[in-house]
């Protein structure tokens, strides 16, 4: 019985240890930044509804590190669904997206790794050259957002690109 009872101990210790005892929060910085892009964004689907609690950690499409409460995951991709009848002529598209303006506060997100951004609708804008700036970015996807221009150069040497 005394074995039984410390084994229970160091049971619900490792659990606290484990899941956190505290929650970690967002830095206010990163959150400020996150909040200089919603306000250049239109948002006509309210993807980013969620954008107004305390902690920008549990955002809508934001990812933060469990051990330095940067955030590492920023994934806004749009939705794009065609519906239709196998023999019919019946269809239905339906679209989800952010349009507006990328605004360079997201150079305060020292530590993104990930940036998705596809699908959605940026027409009449360059890609902007200051996401070659996040030097810690290992995976980029801007696909099927309608930008103008050519592909900056400092996102080539991001991608290893010469």
């Amino acid at each position: 019985m005394k074995n039984m009872k410390a084994m229970m101990f160091v049971v619900c210790v490792v659990l606290q240890v484990s899941h956190g005892e505290h929650e970690i929060r967002c830095l206010p910085k990163e959150r400020e930044a996150l909040l200089q892009f919603k306000a250049a964004i239109v948002d006509p689907y309210d993807m980013l509804s969620s954008w107004t609690s305390p902690d920008c950690c549990h955002w809508e499409g934001i990812r933060c590190s469990n051990l330095t409460a940067h955030i590492v995951s920023l994934d806004l991709h749009g939705e794009f669904h065609i519906k239709s009848l196998t023999l019919g002529y019946y269809y239905e598209v339906s679209r989800r997206y952010i349009s507006g303006e990328i605004h360079k506060s997201l150079t305060e997100l020292r530590q993104l790794q990930y940036l998705n951004l596809s699908l959605n609708s940026f027409p009449d804008i360059n890609i902007p050259g200051f996401i070659g700036s996040l030097t810690n970015l290992r995976y980029l996807d801007l696909s099927s957002c309608d930008f103008g221009g050519r592909i900056p150069k400092e996102i080539w040497i991001i991608i290893g690109v010469k």
